[in-house]
């Protein structure tokens, strides 16, 4: 969940010379009053300082930096947990190799120290490179952290700004570095090959991928000043919203440096973040059970449905042919009210009904249940009420399919897919995005080949490597082979699949969730099925509950009445 805390827009230009005095100003000391030691780890000396007592907090200073940096956190963070500062390698006290110096290995350093002071597991405090560093143990070593937040980090190249190297303030720290590394280092001759490894490293790295982003599971909070220096807002902000688990803070009036600028608030919200409970999506709000983060999470999320209403005249495979709409009647006299066989109206009796036949259960949007094919296989009654909501994936063919609109899901798209998003989760459903949708009042020509489908082994590959729950698709047949082959293989082997699906161009591809609903007939051999997706609430496409309460319901704007095929629309006098 991504929360935003910023104040109005400010002059950045007094924001930038306010900034680069307090630099100057506030840059620690070299005061830190304990002493520390060094391990040897992968190499080469890791300089370490151990202070306080409770839970392990390792801290991670940014690039050119070192750990005396943390000045004005430590003894704050030192009265709650055991606080483990470090110098990365090659900075400040600790000493390089002839190994470039990159994030990955840094990032082994930390591993390496961890396991030299029998830590299992730790929170991290990482600013800038450390940030980086940080947001490496998530994506490799999950195991190992409890929480992480990373301070004014980017995770590829693109993040800096182009006029780094023009701003005074950073400039200001540079210098401050130097003086700092040659007072600190036990090899002070290696500045200029110090500084040709780590421009080496920014110039090309990090690169963490948004699917690596996305399969993040530890709790992060991405934190950063509103003006940072060196890190685009913009790209921060995309950061938190990849990755799942990521709270967001920007600290207003400040930039790269709010440790130094703004101590008392920094500290604050560290405190806050790493003594708040641990599980991912808390909720913020004080309300037992699921209200809470119904309250924080669904009743701002959007709601996109994927489902078209069923009516008289729609595409059906021709065998079955169209359902019937027409008012209710009577069933027998009621007194005083009503004779059998009368229709109900709204001027006799107060209300109206309608009677639908319907030629097949497989009509519409639907959910075919393995019956449907399979003597032995489950019934629509006999799906469990866990089939309530999923994760929702969404895999586009809609490209491939604007060249040949007869092409067929294939196992390679659901590996770019993964690539891009990484893991299919088990359990989710699988919707094939082909856009064929949008021919839906085009009646005739709907249900007639070619149209696109999903092939036998992308089926097999998501059913049997992904475990997956169900897939759906957008026409009303799986394939267009001769004996529908993939529709046959996934009933006989017990599984479902929805078929009529709409709208699937307004979903996200990643990180949404699908509410599943169907008519539950016994024994029945399909359902008429509402699927509705539910999307991130800075989604563009769908509407949340607060814009859209659903108590009281919206009047129509002319009364009802039937058309010609029995379907009740509003109609103007």
């Amino acid at each position: 969940m991504i929360h935003h805390r910023l104040h109005p827009a400010r002059s950045r230009l007094l924001f930038i010379v306010l900034s680069f005095m307090l630099l100057l100003l506030m840059t620690p000391s070299l005061a830190l009053a304990q002493e520390g030691e060094t391990a040897p780890i992968n190499g080469v000396d890791i300089y370490y300082t151990v202070q306080g007592e409770g839970p392990p907090l390792i801290l991670i200073h940014g690039g050119l930096g070192n750990s005396d940096y943390w000045e004005n956190q430590i003894p704050v963070l030192a009265e709650e947990y055991t606080v483990i500062a470090m110098d990365s390698r090659g900075h400040g006290r600790s000493t390089f190799d002839d190994t470039p110096i990159g994030y990955d290995l840094m990032m082994s350093d930390v591993i390496g120290l961890m396991d030299y002071l029998e830590i299992e597991k730790a929170d991290i405090l990482g600013w800038s490179d450390g940030g980086i560093i940080g947001l490496d143990m998530a994506i490799n070593y999950p195991d190992r952290v409890n929480k992480i937040i990373a301070y004014g980090a980017n995770y590829d190249p693109s993040g800096v700004r182009e006029d780094i190297e023009e701003n005074e303030t950073f400039n200001a720290y540079v210098e401050k570095a130097i003086e700092d590394y040659q007072a600190l280092s036990p090899e002070p001759e290696k500045w200029d090959a110090f500084l040709e490894n780590i421009g080496n490293m920014w110039a090309t790295e990090p690169n963490f991928t948004p699917a690596q982003l996305r399969a993040i599971t530890t709790p992060i909070l991405i934190l950063d000043g509103e003006f940072d220096e060196a890190i685009k807002t913009e790209h921060t902000r995309e950061m938190a919203r990849l990755i799942p688990t990521a709270e967001l803070v920007l600290i207003p009036d400040t930039g790269h440096f709010a440790m130094w600028e703004r101590p008392e608030e920094f500290n604050r919200i560290v405190l806050e973040y790493l003594d708040s409970p641990t599980a991912s999506f808390t909720s913020k709000s004080n309300l037992p059970g699921f209200w809470g983060l119904y309250e924080d999470i669904f009743k701002n999320a959007k709601y996109i449905d994927l489902t078209h209403a069923f009516e008289p005249v729609q595409p059906v495979w021709p065998g079955f042919g169209n359902a019937k709409f027409k008012p209710a009647v009577a069933g027998q006299d009621i007194e005083d009210y009503v004779k059998k066989g009368e229709e109900y109206t709204y001027e006799d009796h107060g209300f109206v009904a309608t009677a639908y036949e319907i030629p097949t259960d497989q009509y519409g949007t639907q959910l075919d249940p393995p019956a449907h094919w399979d003597e032995y296989g489950a019934t629509i009654s006999d799906l469990p009420a866990t089939y309530a909501i999923r994760p929702l994936v969404v895999i586009n063919i809609a490209d491939k399919v604007a060249e040949d609109i007869g092409y067929h899901l294939q196992v390679e798209d659901i590996l770019d897919w993964e690539a891009e998003y990484g893991r299919i989760p088990a359990g989710s459903v699988v919707m094939v995005r082909s856009d064929f949708y949008k021919l839906w009042d085009e009646t005739e020509r709907f249900g007639q080949a070619p149209f696109p489908g999903v092939s036998l082994d992308a089926l097999k590959f998501l059913h049997l490597e992904r475990n997956i729950l169900f897939h759906g698709h957008e026409p009303l047949d799986t394939d267009t082979t001769p004996t529908l082959e993939g529709e046959y293989w996934l009933m006989h082997n017990q599984f479902a699949q929805a078929e009529g699906v709409a709208n699937l161009d307004k979903v996200p591809e990643a990180g949404g969730l699908i509410l599943i609903g169907f008519a539950k007939p016994l024994g029945g051999t399909g359902g008429y099925a509402r699927y509705i997706a539910i999307a991130p609430s800075d989604w563009p496409y769908g509407v949340s509950v607060t814009e859209a309460p659903g108590a009281p319901l919206p009047k129509q704007p002319y009364p009802l009445k039937r058309d010609e095929n029995g379907v009740m629309r509003p109609t103007k006098p």
